[in-house]
């Protein structure tokens, strides 16, 4: 969901300029691509913010854009705090808060995931180094255990038509 990194190596996400966002796109009419080429974010971010500020037809507050930006189980506060321009204890409130803050600022949960790349059942991060853990030493199998290789299929051309010829042929 993080959606890059900008001038002095600060991160950015298009929730913290959702304002910007709504009246380049909404308001001025401006294609999402150029606005996320303006402000270096994708422009499937820049396109799900847009949807969500246009749906509600307002700018959802700092508090609970923060919120969904902290769907991302990738980002500690400190990251968020960082997209803010906030204090990382902004960004422990709001985590701590976050079911006043759900309640008073409603958004439904289908605008909460803006980008089509990241969804409510993907992995998290941890899961994701935890499976690959379990991978990397399920391959360490018995000495002598040999794997078995992928093969190019191979392509049998004449003049009149080709075929594929079975693997090891």
């Amino acid at each position: 969901m993080v959606s890059g990194i900008g001038p002095g190596g600060k991160l950015r996400h298009g929730l913290a300029m959702a304002e910007e966002i709504h009246r380049s796109v909404n308001v001025n009419g401006e294609p999402c691509i150029s606005v996320g080429r303006r402000l270096g974010l994708r422009h499937l971010q820049v396109q799900g913010v847009a949807r969500m500020t246009r749906k509600l037809n307002r700018i959802p507050s700092p508090e609970r854009l923060a919120l969904v930006v902290m769907l991302d189980s990738g980002l500690d506060d400190s990251d968020v705090a960082e997209m803010f321009n906030r204090s990382v204890r902004w960004a422990q409130l709001v985590r701590s808060q976050s079911l006043a803050i759900r309640s008073e600022d409603f958004i439904p949960e289908s605008l909460e995931w803006l980008d089509p790349d990241f969804q409510r059942d993907d992995p998290t991060v941890d899961e994701i180094y935890r499976r690959a853990a379990e991978l990397r030493d399920e391959s360490k199998g018995p000495v002598g255990k040999t794997r078995v290789r992928w093969q190019m299929p191979q392509y049998l051309w004449n003049s009149k038509n080709g075929t594929f010829l079975p693997v090891g042929a």
